[in-house]
C-alpha cells in the first residue's frame, strides 16, 4: 500500500486540515495514522494517543506557533 500524500492530522487542527485538503493532500484522523506518510500534531502532547512505540518512521510536524500556510509548506517538503 502506498502512503503518498496522506497526512494524519489531530482532530483539533481543522484549519490546517482544510488547508492541506485545499492543496490536494489527503488527510486522515489519528486513528488511521498507519496509512499516513506524515503526521501533524498540535504540539500540546508529545506522546499523542499514548503511543510508546513507533512502528513506522514518518515525519511528525508540530503545528504549535505556525500558521496553516507554514504547516502546509512543511508537509510539502516531506511529501515531495
Amino acid at each position: 500500500m502506498t502512503h503518498q500524500n496522506i497526512v494524519a492530522v489531530e482532530k483539533e487542527l481543522t484549519t490546517i486540515k482544510q488547508a492541506l485538503e485545499g492543496q490536494g493532500i489527503q488527510t486522515v484522523d489519528m486513528s488511521q495514522v498507519s496509512t499516513a506518510s506524515c503526521i501533524v500534531t498540535s504540539g500540546m502532547n508529545q506522546n499523542f494517543m499514548g503511543m510508546e512505540d513507533i512502528e513506522r518512521d514518518v515525519p511528525v510536524i508540530t503545528a504549535k506557533g505556525k500558521t496553516s500556510d507554514e504547516v502546509v509548506d512543511d508537509v510539502k517538503r516531506y511529501l515531495y
